[in-house]
Parts: structure tokens; sequence; C-alpha cells
């Protein structure tokens, strides 16, 4: 798979050394379990960092050009949509009842190791955080979170730089907007979400000025359809400061700031 994708864009000796690199974190990953020490034969270990880029890049070769491939799929005029995140796909279907189980038959002997569940409707189905339902000709969205989460925010008592809190209610309630096609379904989702945010200690006025905040932008803008300018950078010499975050730490942006000059003599 990594071969497939690599070999199109870069050159053979990147390429071999890319696969190499990806050998080795793939084929000698060793785990402890109890009193015994166990090495990993197949697949990706869930952490890496490269685990979730190789695991689409198969997904792709083995699933998905196969499924919107017309000489190879014969339920292909069915398939009005195909979108896939991870390991959760969402299918719009144009076939037959009878004919969608004998698809899902179909894709699951496409490869030994790949086997999926389906649950499938003809009015609401969901898929990650959205339930999607047929509403004449449109297809109507909203939130939609599964019972177990525990909508875990980040506490704003936790230790981290104050923009960092004060900027996830905000970051919530345009999720809540951008997710939901009509203006009922968003009010309630803001609702849910102000008293989940209530529930982790969050400042009540925060959280309804988030909620105008994201009351006043516009829908189109939160899914993309707005292209905004390219933004150019000042310098393309600037290098980014990473530091670890620490509260008795001086306000280093702008002490920075204030002895550019100094740094300029270097």
């Amino acid at each position: 798979a990594v071969v497939s994708t690599q070999s199109g864009h870069y050159g053979r000796g990147s390429t071999d050394c890319i696969v190499d690199a990806i050998k080795i974190t793939l084929e000698e990953n060793i785990a402890r379990f109890g009193d015994k020490v166990v090495k990993q034969c197949d697949g990706t270990a869930m952490g890496p960092h490269h685990a979730c880029s190789y695991a689409d890049i198969a997904a792709d070769l083995a699933l998905d050009q196969k499924v919107m491939d017309e000489n190879v799929n014969p339920f292909y005029s069915h398939v009005d949509d195909w979108s896939r995140f991870r390991d959760d796909i969402m299918c719009m279907w144009k076939g037959s009842v009878d004919e969608l189980l004998a698809f899902n038959t179909w894709i699951n002997n496409l490869h030994p190791r790949l086997k999926f569940t389906m649950e499938y409707s003809e009015s609401t189905i969901v898929f990650l955080d959205l339930r999607l339902t047929k509403g004449g000709p449109m297809v109507l969205t909203q939130m939609y979170s599964k019972s177990s989460d525990t909508h875990a925010y980040l506490m704003p008592t936790s230790c981290h730089p104050t923009h960092v809190c004060r900027n996830i209610p905000k970051g919530v309630m345009k999720r809540v907007r951008r997710n939901c096609t009509e203006d009922t379904t968003c009010e309630e989702g803001f609702s849910e979400y102000k008293q989940h945010l209530l529930n982790r200690g969050y400042n009540g006025s925060l959280v309804d000025q988030a909620i105008e905040e994201a009351r006043a932008t516009p829908r189109d803008d939160l899914l993309g359809s707005v292209q905004k300018e390219n933004e150019t950078s000042q310098s393309q010499n600037q290098y980014p400061l990473v530091m670890k975050f620490y509260p008795r730490l001086p306000p280093m942006s702008k002490f920075i700031h204030q002895n550019l000059h100094v740094l300029g003599l270097t």
C-alpha cells in the first residue's frame, strides 16, 4: 500500500527509505503483557504517529478503490455516495435492501482481514458526530454523540494557557452550528452542549458569549464554502519558538517582541 502511494510522488530512493522505516515500526513492535513479551506480527499498533496514515492508505487500496471502480464492483450503480473516515463508512444507497445486504457480503470478501458490520435505515442514520435524516429532497443533519460519551472537555482549572480554555466553548458551539442544518436542532444543540460545558466548570457567561458568536457566524463560513484569501507570511525566514507551558513563566511572547532587535544582531 505504501509503495503504491509513494511511487507516484517521490523517487525510488525516497520510497525505499520510507518503506524500510515503516517496516521497522510495523515488524519490530514489542510489548509486555504480564510476564509475557510478545511481538506484533500483523497490522499496526495503536499509538504510533504513522498508524492512522498507514491504515488509511491500506484501506483505500483494499476497499475504497474497488468499491468506486465500476469494472470491479458489481453494485457500482447503486452507490450514490461513499465516504470513509478511518473505519467508519457512510454509504448513500440507491438500490433495494436485498441488494444492499448482498453488497455488504461482497465487501466482506474483498480482504481476509477487513470485516464490516452494517446498520441501515430508510429514514435516518448516524455517522461520526452527525445524525443524518431524510427530509424530502434534502439530507438534514444535527449533532449526535454516543450514550457512552462523557463530554470530558478540558477543565478550565487545568494548567494550560488561558486562551486555550477560553476558546474551547467557541470551538464546541461552532461545531454545533456547523453540524446542524436547521435552526431548531441548532438551538437544541446549543442548550445540550452548554450544559456539558457547565458540568465541566466553565463560566456560564463565557459559554453564552460563545453561543452568540456561533449564531452570528454564517454556516457557509464554518463549512468551508467561503474561500479565505491567502495569508502571506511577513518573512520566509521565521522560525517557531516552542516551549512547555508553565504558569510562573513571564509573558514570553511580549518579552521576545520587546527584544527582537537583540535577536537581529546574531
